[in-house]
């Protein structure tokens, strides 16, 4: 009587346990889908921006990108838009740097020959 008990109790969870396990295969295959898109992400940023030496800029914005696009109910399609949002952000940002260099760069030299 308790082997049939417990057989029943044994299958009850089992078949409990069944939806969680296909819900975290396909959590999986999101996570290993948004992985192989944010790969690819970078690849096609890293030759259209002139960063190459500062990859590691691009792969900061793509982390942030990533980040927000789980916060969605649909990481695997917000994540482009928001990688190109981000991207664009460091673009601006690296202008701004370059800018900056340059004015102090002229200034430094300005200031060494009144000296």
């Amino acid at each position: 009587m308790k082997n049939t008990k417990q057989q029943n109790q044994t299958g009850e969870f089992a078949e409990r346990l069944s939806p969680l396990a296909q819900s975290a295969e396909f959590c999986q295959e999101v996570a290993d889908r948004v992985r192989a898109l944010k790969a690819e992400l970078l690849e096609n940023f890293r030759r259209d921006f002139a960063l190459t030496s500062n990859g590691h800029l691009i792969r900061r914005a793509l982390d942030e990108a990533e980040a927000l696009a789980w916060l969605t109910p649909f990481p695997q399609l917000f994540l482009p838009e928001l990688a190109e949002e981000k991207v664009q952000e460091l673009r601006l940002w690296w202008d701004r740097q370059q800018q900056v260099w340059l004015r102090q760069s002229r200034l430094s030299r300005e200031f060494a020959r009144a000296a």
